[in-house]
């Protein structure tokens, strides 16, 4: 309701300060009179359409009002797309049980859900068996070596739902609790699994998270831009002839001294699960990629930069695999097997490797100082890293749009999109601002 007041104050605002201007000017004839309120027309038009679409596409999550008599229950679920919760009992009271969701509990869960019972929580094809098609979760979590908790939740106390955690809730007494869903840089990994399980699991589209991959691809942008701007305060203070090497080495400390190690992990798994969504050709995903955004290259740039961060700082996701049960023929298998497969195979072809210098020549290294990387064709004396970043400094800000080749770039002077198809060699914007016509 605040951000519906405040875009109505806004478009009266602005039309006021249309009507303003017009009955101020009086010098103007009417020709340029009624050009400009054709203009002034459309762009209201414009801007109702912006904020209608920016209205459908805000997840509204973050608040919620829950009415709940005494004697209900919530059945086990996860939060969609892994988001956290926060949750206050106004009055009444709650009861939560609580399974941690670990590779095996998410698993068992799973398996559970989409057992095709009378529940109906999917349609996906569980590997349960008829025996557990009525059991209850934390029967089947504490018979596999799991834990189950449970909360007890009273009026006037509230409590954070860590991201992920599968949960059922019964309510003792009416109720009134105000909660709502949130995601947060912490847990990107836990998210991602999460939404990565409920596309597993075929869970219906009014059931997931609003918008979850468009907002991922900003969170990623958001991530690229701190780091653009890091970059550009240290070419302001530094002099000219600093090494860009040493600036980046610079920036990336930087950085790995402002977030903790789990969350450049989960930026990392971030990129991965990016780059994978920027090769899908399926609408339901394509849909998702933000508007003038260059989601390959941005996928790819956070992918690199998260691997420097990553390599400063050390850390490794490896997990330790779960010791197996020593089994006493196991080791003689594993030996024939060996020797057979040795037996049957050709011995390769080993063919020599010429050793290279380890750096360019002279009249073929880039011109930058410190580097050692060829120069490129068409790249005025730079490598490609450096040329990409020349142009970044050139246009003035931080652009992640491709600059088009020759012949498919907007025929405008100036304008660094894309021609779009029907659009007379123009990009989508320039396009409307030429079909402008006065009445």
């Amino acid at each position: 309701d605040s951000r519906r007041s405040s875009s109505s104050s806004n478009k009266n605002s602005i039309k006021n300060s249309m009507d303003h201007d017009d009955n101020g000017n009086d010098g103007m004839n009417d020709n340029d009179v009624s050009k400009k309120t054709s203009e002034e027309e459309e762009e209201e038009e414009d801007l109702k359409d912006l904020l209608k679409e920016l209205q459908e596409e805000i997840p509204r999550v973050s608040k919620y009002c829950l009415m709940s008599a005494a004697g209900s229950y919530t059945d086990f679920h996860v939060d969609f797309g892994g988001t956290a919760v926060w949750y206050h009992v106004y009055f009444g009271q709650k009861i939560f049980y609580f399974i941690e969701p670990t590779q095996k509990n998410l698993k068992i869960y799973s398996e559970w859900a989409t057992n095709g019972t009378s529940r109906g929580r999917g349609t996906g094809g569980g590997r349960s068996k008829k025996s557990n098609a009525n059991a209850f979760l934390p029967d089947l979590i504490i018979s596999s070596g799991g834990d189950v908790f449970e909360v007890q939740l009273k009026k006037g106390q509230t409590m954070f739902i860590p991201s992920g955690w599968i949960h059922a809730v019964f309510t003792p007494k009416d109720s009134l609790v105000f909660g709502g869903n949130f995601v947060h840089r912490h847990s990107l990994e836990m998210q991602l699994t999460i939404f990565r399980l409920e596309k597993k699991m075929r869970v219906g589209k009014d059931y997931k998270f609003p918008s979850y991959q468009k907002l991922m691809w900003y969170v990623a942008w958001d991530f690229l831009k701190e780091h653009d701007d890091l970059m550009m305060q240290k070419r302001d203070r530094d002099a000219t002839n600093v090494n860009l090497i040493a600036r980046e080495e610079m920036v990336i400390q930087q950085i790995c001294g402002k977030y903790p190690n789990h969350v450049l992990l989960g930026y990392k798994a971030l990129a991965k699960e990016l780059e994978s969504w920027s090769r899908s050709k399926q609408k339901i995903t394509t849909d998702q990629f933000p508007e003038n955004m260059d989601v390959a290259k941005v996928a790819i740039q956070l992918r690199e930069l998260l691997t420097k961060c990553i390599a400063h700082l050390g850390v490794s996701k490896k997990e330790e695999k779960p010791k197996m049960k020593p089994d006493k023929n196991m080791k003689a298998r594993l030996e024939k097997k060996r020797k057979h497969s040795q037996s049957s195979r050709k011995k390769p072809v080993i063919t020599p490797i010429k050793k290279c210098s380890s750096s360019p020549p002279a009249n073929k290294i880039c011109k930058v100082e410190g580097c050692k990387q060829y120069k490129r064709s068409k790249c005025d004396g730079y490598c490609a890293t450096h040329y990409r970043e020349q142009l970044s400094l050139q246009s003035g800000g931080i652009d992640y749009h491709v600059i088009p080749p020759p012949g498919r770039g907007c025929k405008v002077d100036g304008c660094n999109k894309y021609k779009k198809s029907k659009c007379e060699g123009y990009c989508l914007m320039c396009f409307r601002a030429s079909s402008v016509k006065p009445s």
